[in-house]
């Protein structure tokens, strides 16, 4: 799953026959390369759609964004997760995601991994995943409550509880805290609170048993920099070996090329390393 801003989760496979930078498993057996558009693959389970497309937002042209290019040149396929609450489909799409957050919208990534699972297309003990920001908090929600669907894990900028998250809501987005609660989850409830509880990762790290990487801003103003360090301390006091990179001179993603490079390029060994 992806790095970036509110960026959709991403599952990483190891593919058969990886042709150019063709992603999509059908089209790799004939050698063509997929275009994602507005008519996307759709399949329904329940009150939402799952779309396995390139991103939250609409995407007309091919996708040629380099991390996916990356993955295929490494002969990694790449699954992007469009979960409900991600934006560009509508508000009905969009609104079944609300309170959903860890819950249903985690549904919509296993379904999506399940789907390409059961066409043949990757081998379901070789799957990773990784994602940034939103996406970040999806893969330790994943390591967590899926914990048996994924090899191993790449969280960038990611959300470790919800808790913490909430009460280190940068300034310029307190004007939007009452939606903030509407979307995730409002501690103020009761009932939502025990959700916050059941959905925030760092309350489950004893689930976490695939290998991990994380990877944080230290200037992050949205996910402060608190979310990676204890989900890290969790982990290594219970003996596990978490490679944890921080780059001091960044935020909410990396913006400098050779923090990038040296990001892509550890992610890249990790999951050489791990998906054999």
């Amino acid at each position: 799953m992806a790095g970036g801003d509110g960026d959709s989760g991403r599952i990483v496979t190891e593919a058969a026959a990886l042709i150019g930078s063709c992603r999509d498993p059908p089209r790799l057996r004939t050698g063509g390369c997929h275009t994602p558009s507005t008519r996307t693959r759709t399949k329904r389970y329940g009150d939402a759609a799952r779309r396995v497309t390139s991103h939250s937002v609409l995407n007309t042209r091919p996708d040629t964004r380099p991390e996916a290019q990356l993955f295929a040149s490494r002969g990694y396929a790449t699954l992007h997760v469009n979960f409900r609450i991600s934006g560009g489909y509508g508000k009905e799409f969009l609104q079944c995601g609300f309170k959903e957050v860890g819950r249903k919208a985690m549904d919509d990534v296993e379904d999506g991994l399940k789907y390409i699972v059961d066409q043949g297309w990757v081998d379901e003990n070789r799957a990773a995943i990784y994602g940034g920001s939103h996406g970040g908090y999806a893969v330790l929600r994943g390591l967590t409550k899926t914990p048996e669907l994924y090899a191993c894990g790449v969280d960038y900028v990611g959300i470790s509880s919800i808790f913490t998250f909430m009460k280190s809501i940068p300034a310029y987005w307190q004007p939007y805290m009452k939606i903030i609660k509407e979307i995730w989850y409002d501690e103020d409830v009761p009932e939502e609170k025990t959700i916050m509880e059941e959905v925030s990762p760092i309350f489950h790290i004893d689930k976490i048993k695939k290998p991990l990487l994380v990877v944080q801003g230290a200037n992050d103003p949205r996910v402060n920099i608190n979310e990676a360090d204890q989900i890290v301390e969790g982990l290594r006091k219970k003996g596990i070996d978490v490679p944890y990179m921080v780059k001091y001179d960044e935020g909410h993603g990396f913006a400098k090329e050779e923090n990038r490079i040296d990001f892509y390029s550890t992610m890249m060994g990790f999951f050489a390393k791990h998906l054999k």
